[in-house]
């Protein structure tokens, strides 16, 4: 569908440039069109070209407060945010927002889009209390102005339950999410990518919440779509196969989840590249089967692979280079390299320490150290990590142990090594469920 849209685009806009010249609004209008096409194939470089160019030609001939103008500054904030460039992202979003506002007024369903967009950048920022307000408020101006089935509406709703979900109010996130796929799947169809996209999101809560039973058929129906309507490369069908091959591995079932970690692994090093961020997390997460499967060897090559990948794209302080340290970390610790994890745990520890002192990966962290230290018989120092990390853990029902009686630092160590080493408190990564984007001005008038 978008390769031979896009092959119509590019042809229209070379004659449109020849017979009335580049800077004709109608030529403008095209490229416009051409990024969002572009963005919609997961071609996000291609994408921020064509909304650069069509900026630098439109704003001295449109005007910058002209529609297709904040129309191209909406796309390349869109851009902006699938890289994870979120400082330019938020930026431009403030911008569309401030002007639509003054401009079209605080309801126009163009000023509701920009509040939309700019929430799913301060979701993608880790600031879901902002995110969580701006879409309150947009699903509530969203029903009064547009109605409470419009596809714009259900577009905010689905993103409320991505804030709820990430604030850990997952029970409001799961009824929220029910909702808006049975709306979409009456009014849109079964197979439009937003009901596809509130199946992913039920899917994700789900996962979320240890319902891997559940999870499971609906990553594998998204994907069954997904690949035969964009294709087995899209990014959107690498999430759903992804996201299929974790409800496999969480249920033991390593010999399915194993192969099509390695095939999302496989297209995303070709597609986006081996230090793209999606690329390194599944790679990480194939990491994960591994370890779950005894290959430790296997486990600290991938781990190793994309903690040093992430550390150079996303920096030191990246949740998920902290989580590939801790996971590389394990690994090691699984063949007896005690000095190894110790030194990648103790790096864990003390960096979420600092950013995110009261997550469970913090605690996943000090179990880690306290195993690796133990390990080597410093058992003074092991004990009271052990003992936090475990209390910590427990208090938020990310490992599966039961609570011990009378517990002492070596029934400690080998209940953190045997449940760490056992799947504990895996998580969908952070490339899973995303806030939506509102496109609608796709096709500006």
């Amino acid at each position: 569908m978008y390769p031979e849209a896009r092959k119509q685009l590019e042809r229209a806009l070379d004659l449109e440039r020849r017979v009335l010249g580049p800077e004709n609004p109608k030529t403008i209008k095209t490229m416009n069109r051409l990024g969002y096409t572009a963005r919609l194939q997961g071609k996000y470089p291609e994408a921020e070209a064509f909304f650069n160019q069509t900026l630098q030609i439109a704003r001295p001939v449109l005007g910058p407060e002209h529609p297709d103008v904040l129309s191209a500054m909406n796309g390349l904030a869109i851009v902006y945010n699938f890289q994870r460039k979120y400082a330019q992202s938020e930026a431009l979003y403030n911008q569309t927002l401030e002007i639509r506002r003054r401009v079209l007024g605080p309801e126009d369903p163009d000023t509701l889009a920009s509040m939309n967009n700019l929430a799913t950048v301060y979701y993608s920022e880790g600031k879901y209390a902002q995110a969580e307000a701006l879409f309150s408020k947009t699903v509530e101006a969203r029903r009064r102005v547009l109605g409470p089935e419009h596809p714009d509406t259900l577009t905010a709703m689905n993103n409320l339950g991505n804030a709820y979900s990430a604030l850990g109010k997952n029970a409001s996130a799961e009824i929220i999410y029910n909702q808006t796929l049975k709306i979409r799947r009456r009014v849109l169809g079964p197979e439009h990518p937003d009901t596809l996209y509130s199946i992913i999101c039920l899917a994700d809560v789900y996962f979320s919440q240890g319902k891997y039973a559940q999870a499971e058929p609906l990553f594998g129906q998204a994907l069954a779509i997904q690949s035969r309507i964009l294709g087995p490369e899209h990014p959107d069908t690498l999430q759903a196969m992804a996201g299929l091959a974790a409800a496999y591995d969480n249920q033991g079932e390593y010999a399915k989840a194993e192969p099509l970690f390695r095939h999302v692994v496989e297209i995303l090093r070709r597609v986006l590249g081996p230090e793209h961020p999606n690329t390194l997390t599944e790679m990480n997460n194939l990491g994960e089967v591994y370890q779950d499967q005894g290959k430790y060897d296997l486990a600290e090559m991938f781990a190793s692979q994309s903690l040093a990948g992430q550390r150079h794209s996303l920096g030191p302080t990246d949740a998920a280079t902290m989580l590939s340290a801790a996971d590389l970390a394990l690994a090691c610790l699984s063949q007896g390299k005690f000095a190894e994890s110790e030194t990648l745990a103790r790096e864990v520890v003390e960096m979420d320490k600092k950013i995110q002192p009261d997550d469970w990966q913090r605690y996943r962290a000090e179990s880690l150290l306290g195993a690796s230290l133990a390990g080597q018989k410093k058992y003074a120092e092991a004990e009271p990590l052990l003992l936090e990390g475990y209390q910590g853990m427990v208090a938020r029902k990310t490992g599966y142990w039961q609570s011990p009686t009378g517990v002492t630092w070596t029934a400690l160590a080998n209940g953190a090594s045997n449940s760490m080493k056992h799947g504990a408190s895996r998580r969908r990564p952070p490339s899973g469920r995303r806030s939506e984007i509102h496109e609608a001005i796709l096709h500006p008038g």
